[in-house]
This record gives C-alpha cells, sequence and structure tokens, in this order.
C-alpha cells in the first residue's frame, strides 16, 4: 500500500474513533440549521434569501468547532516530533492531515445540506452550485483554520486566538459562497463568484501547507 494513503487512512482512522470530532460539528451544523427557522415567518420569502448565509456561517462555524485540536494531540503525544525529523515530506504530512479532518467534518455537513435546502425554503435549481461551492470553501477554511492551529501551537487557550486569526481571513469567502448560491436561485450566472473561490481554493491547497509546515517546526523548536 503506498504509504501516503495509509498515513490517510490512519489518520481517519484515529479521527473516527474520536466520536466527538466527527459528531459535534455535524450536531452543531444541523440544530443551528433546524432551529433558525423558528424564530422567522416559514411563509415569507425572507427565510429563502437568508438561507445560504445561514448553510454557509453554520458551516463555517462548525469547521472552527475542531481546529483547536488538530495538532494538539499530535504535538502532546510526540508525534509531531518525528514528523518534524523523519525524512519524509512534512507538506505532505500535513496537506493529508488537514485533508483527513475535512474529511470527517466538513463532508458530513456536505451531505445533510440537501435536507437543510429543504427545510429553509431554498430553491433548489441553487442546491448545485451551493454543493459545489461548500466543497471548495470548506476545503480551504480547514487549510486557512489549520495554520491559525499550528501557530497558537503552543500556547494555552487558543481558541479565541485562532477565531481572531481566523474569521476576518474566512470572511470573503462566506460572502462569495453566499452570492455564487443566490446568484444560481435566481437564475443568474454564478460563475464569477465560483470562480473567485476556486482561486481561493487552490491557492490555498498549493500554499498553506508549507506555511502550516514552517509553523509547526517552530512549534518543535521552541
Amino acid at each position: 500500500m503506498n504509504p501516503w494513503l495509509f498515513f490517510f487512512r490512519t489518520e481517519l482512522g484515529i479521527s473516527w474513533r474520536e466520536r466527538r470530532r466527527v459528531m459535534l460539528p455535524l450536531v452543531f451544523f444541523s440544530i443551528v440549521a433546524f432551529l433558525f427557522p423558528l424564530t422567522l415567518n416559514p411563509k415569507g420569502h425572507l427565510l429563502a434569501r437568508m438561507a445560504p448565509g445561514i448553510i454557509w456561517v453554520d458551516a463555517m462555524l462548525a469547521v472552527f468547532l475542531g481546529l483547536e485540536s488538530l495538532f494538539r494531540h499530535d504535538h502532546e503525544e510526540g508525534i509531531l516530533e518525528q514528523w518534524v525529523i523523519s525524512p519524509t515530506s512534512l507538506e505532505l504530512r500535513v496537506l493529508f492531515k488537514v485533508a483527513s479532518f475535512w474529511t470527517v467534518t466538513s463532508l458530513p455537513l456536505l451531505l445533510v445540506s440537501p435536507l437543510l435546502v429543504l427545510w429553509l425554503s431554498f430553491p433548489l435549481r441553487g442546491l448545485g452550485i451551493l454543493m459545489v461551492g461548500l466543497f471548495l470553501g470548506t476545503v480551504t477554511l480547514c487549510f486557512l483554520g489549520a495554520l491559525g492551529a499550528a501557530l497558537t501551537l503552543t500556547l494555552r487557550q487558543s481558541s479565541m486566538l485562532i477565531a481572531i486569526l481566523f474569521l476576518p481571513i474566512a470572511t470573503p469567502i462566506l460572502i462569495f459562497g453566499a452570492h455564487s448560491a443566490v446568484l444560481a436561485a435566481r437564475q443568474l450566472d454564478p460563475r464569477p463568484a465560483l470562480y473567485l473561490l476556486a482561486t481561493l481554493f487552490f491557492l490555498t491547497v498549493g500554499i498553506v501547507p508549507k506555511a502550516i509546515s514552517a509553523a509547526l517546526r517552530i512549534s518543535y523548536e521552541t
């Protein structure tokens, strides 16, 4: 078996055994989305117009829940030290680590989002664009959040610092993602917003793992 595939499967197994990491974002995402319509008039058009924003903000907060502990266990158990001194690429380890984090925290959110679209009275013609945008956006958010987790790894109660670093950067992603779904629902061209999301996606996946690796090396040396 390819060693990188084995590493990815190992990380997935560890994450699945930690049921809290898997269930907490999904439960949070579902509860917030299902409770939100209770505060509005479900028969009006307000809920449908707000649906993309609700889902996107909900998804961002759900991703944020697991960021603080992303590298902390590896740091406390000495696994991070083995990563740094290993001759294999630390950047690839980071890439597969964040990919496994996305798989167990964000992929379930994408799978339940069609149900939330129905619940929030959002037009089904916008569902496909919403799903594509959520895929691009949640992957980008996971990598950016992982960078914040790496930068604050040695600090106690770092969740507030991660939020300070994470939320301002996440705002453009939320705007482009929600706007693309709104355009699709109105039968307008959503491609400009999706192209911006795709650009952020490729830049993040290509550059951020190197920045995360540098932050992890600094954490190891200190």
